[in-house]
């Protein structure tokens, strides 16, 4: 028989930990967002060319950022939700052991 042990509060923390780094994707992506709209540093082809591809990056990153976020914004809801699912697992399980207790002392 496999046994787990599961700590629901290092699973919350973990939760926690996880919404940091979305939110720290989400500071990233802001100021990323002032390069979306870069000037040239010249007048000529190679300013105008890499201003241009340096804003493309810079709106890539920005998507890209945000779409990791809500990923790791929705992992973390998860670990949420499986740190309450174990706590109130363990509590059913508690009650019934008591349960069982009780009727062994009547018995």
């Amino acid at each position: 028989m496999s046994f787990v042990i599961v700590d629901p509060q290092a699973v919350d923390d973990t939760a926690n930990e996880v919404d940091g780094l979305a939110n720290l994707l989400d500071d990233t992506s802001t100021d990323a967002a002032s390069m979306t709209a870069l000037a040239p540093a010249a007048a000529d082809r190679v300013s105008t060319v890499a201003a241009k591809r340096l804003s493309q990056q810079a709106q890539n990153f920005e998507e890209l950022s945000a779409h990791y976020a809500a990923i790791l914004r929705q992992y973390a809801n998860v670990l949420r939700n499986a740190g309450a699912a174990y706590s109130a697992a363990e509590a059913e399980n508690v009650e019934n052991v008591e349960n069982v207790e009780n009727v062994e002392n009547i018995v």
